[in-house]
């Protein structure tokens, strides 16, 4: 099985081609509310025949938080209408991934009952199992499960971090995502959070200049002089002086932003960066305003 990977911050897609006869892509898709912040998250499954090129079926799959929640809750709307809390997560696993299965709401209810074992901390070691696998296809599957269950137990923190190093851009963004909700942060995880700075996926770049602009001041004083000291940069020179270079311009954009400069000012005075990198962070530029507020009254929250 070939994988192909693209992603975007926000919305990806992945592209599964099997036995070159059936092609497999799932594509997220991410609206915004009316503050322009990131709202409902849906993913959209299609199959095609690569020689006829004949859509077999499209399924829209609604994955949002919110819903995730929701099933969570004692008493929310439709929850367990399958019966599924007495299956096993192995069971369970089982279910999704049985393509005799048609039935995309029953299988959707599974991701479900998934998302709230593992939230809950329980069996969580399949959920580490697709994180550490050698396997693409796993890898990917296990940091989008790992993305939307964001389990607080220190179980899944060793096999989280190791997304940092991943191949797939996909997966080290989720790094970063799993630091951001779990508001970890040590040695370890600085000099990977520093490396990512340096990263050329600009997705796994910007969600660390998010985080440089959002996390407290203590946190991004150590992180700064990691970064400014070559922390994480791996490349041999002449490439360790281009990394070191976009590094620093990185920490300068978080480092405004956590000023109160304007977003769009800043980025009228570095033209070296990609303009995608201030269109992404505008979008949270009201977000980023209130963690600025919020340092102020509590400086090491």
């Amino acid at each position: 099985m070939d994988v192909f990977f693209g992603a975007i911050a926000g919305p990806f897609q992945v592209v599964l081609r099997y036995d070159g006869t059936e092609v497999v892509t799932v594509s997220s898709l991410r609206s915004t509310n009316a503050n322009g912040e990131p709202g409902r998250r849906s993913f959209k499954i299609e199959k095609t025949k690569r020689r006829k090129v004949i859509k077999i079926k499209t399924v829209m799959i609604d994955t949002t938080k919110a819903r995730t929640t929701q099933m969570a809750e004692p008493g929310g709307k439709n929850q367990d209408r399958y019966g599924l809390s007495s299956h096993s997560t192995a069971s369970l696993l089982g279910l999704i991934k049985d393509e005799k299965i048609a039935d995309e709401d029953l299988k959707f209810d599974a991701h479900l009952h998934l998302f709230r074992r593992w939230q809950d901390g329980q069996d969580l070691d399949f959920l580490v199992g697709f994180l550490i696998s050698p396997t693409t296809e796993e890898r990917l599957r296990g940091a989008y499960y790992l993305s939307e269950s964001m389990p607080k137990s220190e179980v899944v923190r060793d096999a989280a971090i190791e997304l940092a190093d991943d191949p797939l851009g996909y997966c080290r963004r989720i790094f970063i995502e799993y630091v951001l909700s779990s508001k970890l942060y040590d040695d370890v995880v600085a000099v990977r959070l520093a490396n990512s700075l340096y990263d050329f996926d600009i997705h796994v770049r910007i969600e660390t200049i998010y985080w440089a602009a959002s996390t407290h001041d203590q946190r991004f004083d150590h992180f700064s002089k990691l970064v400014l000291s070559g922390a994480g940069a791996r490349k041999p020179e002449p490439w360790r002086a281009f990394d070191l270079k976009r590094g620093a311009r990185g920490l300068e954009i978080a480092r405004r932003i956590r000023d109160g400069e304007v977003i769009e000012k800043i980025a009228e005075d570095m033209p070296g960066e990609d303009s995608f990198t201030f269109d992404y962070l505008k979008n949270f530029e009201g977000r980023l305003s209130r963690y600025r507020e919020k340092r102020k009254a509590r400086p090491l929250h």
